[in-house]
């Protein structure tokens, strides 16, 4: 374990469990420690560690109800996106619990799958926002999106690329009516004009006015993000705290300490919210004995500071690093857990074989390889024919994956990708319902040879998901398996 945790548990920890979960009972103790993410991941952990101790179970159920829950979102997500269908949400659906990244990390005591929870939760109710039909339905939606974010941004920053898409898009509904302005008196894009009847440039000023007078929404709910942002540490304010300032170190022998630069031995700074414990009736709480406001803004930013600090000087190197551009083709997974011993023998082929055991995030190769080819359509279908659901599932997966992962210097990991998942997933389902509603049409020169409907192929492609996730399910969950069949297991190199 890292020098840090002092927490021990008989029972072997999975990856990075050896942090967060350690983290997370600091949290319940009220003892200071150091972790360049958001404080709120921590703190939903915590919550399993209270409810069931601290051991595998209790660490690890809230990532499982919440991971099992972005299944949920995601099946809604797809319902909103293109609603006359249900075959596509199921499918989207149905993908996402059958891949092995996604199954992985809802297993294991880490952060990551808490992290999309949220941000899957704003997309969903962006899409509602975005065809809200009532005033009452629009203001509901933006604040709950904004409430989604802003749990999203204290969890993980992996929510910064869907606020950037959301912008991207709101500005582009705002921009629409300037358009029409411009070619309003004259021909233009058709697809900017409005309904045959109406006046292109009346409509576009009462579109713009009806977009200034709600603006000031759009800020408090941008508001309301910091907000939600600044309150996640409010577990934070109630422990002292030294240890963040010597990560934000980038000088030598001092440090810096509410802006000023200081020894060490005078960064012991006050507790923002101190607690008392107070007896209420049967039971024994704390509760604040006062707040200092200046000093909650100084720990959130000096913690915000020490961890970007962190991530922009982290030299580190690590044999399962790999390349941003490498993950959408499930080339060089993290191994979680390996175990080469103690699993037993098997016998195969009349000889007596070693079992191994593994625990590996590789993703499910038919959803991964066969939705890059979905996301490759979804870019004809947006290109050749301005369809918005195949738009929003290519934006979609390209903000996730390229917009915090393509410019870090530092060492990354495949299962950053977990955020663009969902897409791939969401790609790959629309794929297959669209082949659902196709014939292929043979024929030579002008006689027809017949018709055949496409679905036989969306079902080998669903076929094929499942096929997989049975086969490599003992990879993902560490069930001993011989040797050999190990080894046939290993498809590419970068697996092993």
């Amino acid at each position: 374990m890292g020098p840090h945790n002092t927490e021990k548990y008989t029972c072997g920890y999975v990856f990075d469990e050896v942090y967060f979960p350690v983290d997370a009972l600091k949290n319940l103790k009220g003892i200071d420690y150091f972790d360049p993410e958001p404080p709120l991941t921590k703190l939903v952990i915590a919550g399993g560690i209270s409810w069931l101790g601290f051991n595998p179970w209790g660490w690890r159920i809230m990532s499982a109800i919440l991971g099992s829950l972005v299944v949920g979102v995601l099946y809604f997500m797809a319902r909103r996106l293109w609603r006359r269908s249900r075959v596509f949400p199921t499918l989207a659906g149905l993908f996402l619990s059958l891949d092995g990244l996604e199954l992985v990390e809802s297993r294991t005591g880490v952060i990551d799958v808490i992290a999309v929870f949220f941000v899957m939760m704003a997309f969903w109710m962006f899409l509602l926002h975005w065809h809200a039909r009532t005033p009452r339905q629009w203001r509901w939606t933006l604040y709950l999106t904004g409430l989604a974010s802003g749990l999203g941004l204290a969890a993980k920053a992996d929510v910064i690329p869907a606020v950037l898409l959301m912008l991207a898009l709101l500005l582009g509904r705002w921009a629409r009516p300037h358009l029409r302005l411009r070619w309003g008196r004259r021909d233009g894009p058709g697809w900017l004009l409005p309904p045959a009847g109406d006046d292109p440039v009346e409509a576009a000023r009462r579109t713009m006015v009806a977009n200034l007078a709600w603006a000031w929404h759009y800020l408090a709910a941008g508001l309301l993000i910091l907000a939600i942002f600044y309150v996640s540490f409010f577990r934070y304010w109630t422990i002292s705290h030294s240890l963040y300032v010597n990560f934000a170190n980038t000088r030598g022998p001092t440090v810096s300490c509410t802006g000023f630069v200081a020894k060490a031995s005078v960064c012991d700074l006050p507790v923002a919210m101190p607690l008392r414990e107070v007896r209420l009736g049967p039971a024994d709480v704390w509760l604040p004995t006062g707040f200092n406001l200046v000093q909650s803004l100084a720990d959130v930013e000096w913690n915000s500071l020490g961890s970007l600090s962190y991530q922009a000087t982290l030299k580190a190197t690590h044999p399962f690093a790999s390349p941003f551009y490498s993950w959408p083709l499930d080339a060089h997974p993290v191994l979680f857990y390996a175990t080469y011993s103690g699993n037993g023998v098997s016998t195969v082929g009349g000889q007596t074989v070693s079992n191994y055991a593994w625990i590996s995030d590789m993703g499910n190769p038919a959803i991964f390889w066969l939705g890059m080819l979905a996301l490759a359509w979804c870019l004809y279908l947006t290109v050749r024919r301005r369809d918005r659901v195949a738009l929003f599932i290519l934006m979609g997966f390209l903000f996730d994956w390229l917009v915090l992962w393509s410019w870090p210097s530092r060492i990354l990991f495949f299962y950053e990708f977990i955020g663009s998942l969902p897409f791939v997933c969401l790609a790959l389902a629309y794929a297959c319902s669209r082949l659902l509603e196709r014939r292929m049409v043979l024929q030579a020169g002008r006689l027809r040879l017949g018709s055949y409907s496409l679905a036989p192929v969306s079902a080998a492609v669903v076929l094929a998901v499942v096929l997989c996730f049975a086969y490599f399910y003992p990879l993902w969950t560490g069930q001993p398996i011989p040797s050999t069949d190990f080894f046939q297991h290993i498809w590419i190199p970068g697996w092993y």
